[in-house]
């Protein structure tokens, strides 16, 4: 049996826009983690992670003058054949993700 081992698809400080992680070819991932940082501000900021061409699977916002804190996310979801994970935020926001990378049946 193969050895499993976990893997950081992003991190990102700071944020503000897009980051993408590409799924290997013959590869599926499995995300387990995410935590989103957010340090206050004058404006809020949104947090939303999908597969690409897949239904967002986490969303976090923080609103205008929140006090600095963290939205984590904990579970399982498969890529299965998609291209690639994608995290977006509306605002500067620090962005970790991880989980696994598995061979594709």
């Amino acid at each position: 049996m193969a050895a499993v081992y976990s893997v950081t698809f992003v991190d990102a400080p700071g944020l503000a826009g897009t980051a993408f992680y590409v799924i290997p070819a013959g590869q599926i991932i499995i995300v387990r983690d995410i935590d989103v940082y957010y340090v206050t501000g004058l404006a809020g900021a949104d947090c939303q992670v999908q597969f690409q061409g897949g239904a967002v699977f986490s969303f976090a916002s923080f609103g205008p003058g929140d006090p600095p804190s963290v939205k984590s996310w904990r579970g399982r979801q498969v890529s299965g054949a998609l291209p690639g994970l994608q995290v977006t935020t509306s605002g500067a926001l620090d962005v970790r993700i991880s989980g696994y990378v598995l061979t594709a049946p």
